[in-house]
């Protein structure tokens, strides 16, 4: 199933700093789906960019923005199109 896929993807990268940092290069909102995307082939899992985009969506509906993440948007940290968050929950 995709999304146990990218939810096992997710914990993967909350574990290894590399992967966060390679998350963290990108520019835009489909450069972000597309990085995801390889990362996830790389690692071995199968997902679409369309799947992995829902899945964003999904997360960016249903979880609220912590402090540390609302600091950073406040801080000027934020990725274009607010997806600070996305890179945080995954």
């Amino acid at each position: 199933m995709s999304k146990a896929n990218l939810e096992q993807l997710r914990q993967e990268v909350a574990q290894y700093p590399a992967l966060q940092e390679r998350l963290n290069q990108a520019s835009d909102n489909d450069s972000l789906i597309a990085l995801i995307t390889e990362v996830g082939q790389e690692k071995g899992y199968s997902f679409t960019r369309q799947e992995v985009e829902e899945y964003i969506n999904e997360m960016n509906t249903s979880q609220e923005i912590s402090e540390e993440q609302l600091e950073a948007i406040a801080g000027g940290a934020a990725k274009a199109d607010g997806w600070v968050n996305v890179i945080a929950c995954f």
